[in-house]
């Protein structure tokens, strides 16, 4: 799925960021899901990998 005549130069090499603060009452949740009592997060640290996609 190619379009043609479509530059894409000015989006090589760029990139976007962003951050925001989930409360910790979800996070628990999703380790509760998982049955996961060996992971231990506190309020401010970051999300395991792949993690963003529960939010």
């Amino acid at each position: 799925m190619t379009e043609q005549g479509v530059n894409y130069s000015d989006w090589i090499g760029s990139q976007e960021s962003r951050t925001d603060d989930i409360s910790l009452s979800p996070v628990q949740a999703v380790l509760n899901v998982l049955d996961d009592a060996t992971t231990a997060l506190k309020e401010g640290d970051r999300l395991p990998p792949l993690w963003h996609w529960f939010f």
